[in-house]
């Protein structure tokens, strides 16, 4: 086999494999952005940890208040102390 058979030979070897990580690069590429949009999408739709306590706190509160607009348990607090009668 003579030298320019050899060159013929190897020519798209060569061209084949100069694309083979081009492609290898964009598979990486696609599959980073499809990781990215995954992580995007659960940071948005992720599950809330303190807002159902949230909730039940502000019902909670709101099923104790008076007609009024003061907390039943907290008027005690309010209230004056009785005077003490001086010696």
């Amino acid at each position: 086999m003579s030298v320019a058979e050899q060159s013929e030979a190897s020519a798209p070897v060569a061209q084949e494999h100069s694309w083979e990580w081009f492609w290898r690069f964009l598979a990486l590429v696609m599959l980073v952005a499809v990781c990215w949009v995954g992580w995007v999408a659960y940071q948005i739709n992720r599950p809330s940890l303190v807002t159902p306590a949230a909730y039940e706190a502000a019902a909670k509160a709101s099923a104790a208040r008076s007609s009024k607009g003061a907390i039943s348990g907290a008027q005690s607090e309010l209230a004056p102390a009785a005077p003490v009668a001086a010696p």
